[in-house]
């Protein structure tokens, strides 16, 4: 599987990078999880950003079997908890979001 994930800043890559073992490569940071390939890319903060660097990395990973965007926002949000994890279930591949359902 290739896996892609996005975060916008240094800060919020930082504990991903060093608990997959990611190694930085030009433009990124890339590894293995097990048989999997891992990229991690920094979009920086902002719409536009962040279309940019999806653009670069669909260059770089293409068809990804699986794409995280990862960050802090949701510490704005009250009712999100350190460790929830988010899935937009109107956006994602119905298969992928009914595994993530049955956490």
């Amino acid at each position: 599987m290739k896996m892609v994930i996005f975060t916008a800043t240094t800060w919020e890559a930082r504990g991903i990078i060093t608990a997959l073992g990611l190694k930085k490569d030009r433009q990124t940071y890339a590894g293995k999880i097990g048989v999997h390939l891992a990229a991690l890319f920094r979009t920086g903060v902002g719409q536009s950003q962040a279309g940019k660097s999806a653009q670069d990395a669909m260059a770089l990973v293409p068809s990804p079997d699986l794409v995280i965007s990862t960050g802090f926002a949701g510490a704005l949000t009250p009712n999100i908890r350190i460790g929830d994890l988010v899935v937009d279930l109107a956006r994602s591949d119905p298969t992928w979001a009914g595994l993530v359902d049955n956490l």
